[in-house]
């Protein structure tokens, strides 16, 4: 009697060997900013410049724990006051001593920097890491390719799209998203919460007025790569 069951399994088996397909391919991905990391001390230290702007969301959402999820070797969490003590965690696949997500449920998740270093097929398995840890997540995405080149050569931020685009994504697995607009359009800043403090129009005002300035001053800096970096390092001081 000849069985005919083997057909039937194939959309499976091909299915399997795409997601091993991916996960190879996402775990070479870590390797490579393991090897960044090694290579570079101060690689993965620039969320902190955002801390103005986390510490407001925090307050607004007063967590009782907090998850910086690719946390790199930034001090962020460290810095970020709060009213009452809280539990602060740490989570970055590419760092061994942070490489398990160590909560299953969290008051609040930080993604700051992270997800334009993650392959665009590997984000919705990073969407899905993220979405049953807490309903309140703060993601600041840049919109922009980076300074820092990976060991094989390719750009560190290897998925770089508008805001518009990020909002689309987000809004596929998290059931409220709002987009926080920012001094411009380089970086894109999105919560999946109501937010309960909104900036001031004297804020807005005083923001507008500040990015004209850096850009004003920017206009006697000769080097166009020296223009970018100084954008890059005041413009989330005034987000």
């Amino acid at each position: 009697m000849r069985y005919k069951c083997i057909p039937d399994y194939l959309p499976i088996v091909k299915m399997m060997d795409k997601n091993l397909e991916e996960n190879l391919m996402e775990q070479q991905h870590i390797n490579l900013y393991k090897q960044l990391h090694a290579q570079d001390v101060h690689y993965g230290t620039t969320s902190i410049r955002w801390l103005p702007l986390v510490q407001h969301y925090v307050a607004d959402v007063n967590p009782d724990s907090i998850l910086d999820f690719g946390c790199g070797k930034s001090i962020l969490i460290e810095r970020i006051k709060t009213e009452n003590d809280i539990s602060r965690y740490r989570y970055d696949p590419a760092i061994a001593e942070y490489a398990k997500i160590p909560v299953n449920k969290v008051g609040m998740i930080l993604n700051i920097d992270v997800m334009e270093h993650i392959p665009e097929s590997a984000l919705e398995n990073v969407f899905e890491k993220i979405r049953p840890l807490s309903e309140k997540v703060l993601f600041i995405i840049s919109c922009q390719s980076a300074w820092n080149m990976l060991p094989d050569g390719s750009n560190a931020h290897c998925t770089v799209h508008p805001p518009e685009w990020w909002e689309e994504q987000l809004k596929k697995h998290f059931r409220f998203v709002e987009k926080i607009a920012l001094s411009n359009r380089k970086n894109a800043l999105f919560v999946t919460w109501r937010v309960k403090s909104h900036f001031t129009v004297r804020h807005k005002i005083l923001r507008k007025i500040a990015h004209h300035l850096i850009n004003l001053f920017c206009l006697f800096i000769p080097v166009r790569k020296w223009r970018h970096y100084v954008r890059d390092k005041f413009d989330p001081l005034i987000f």
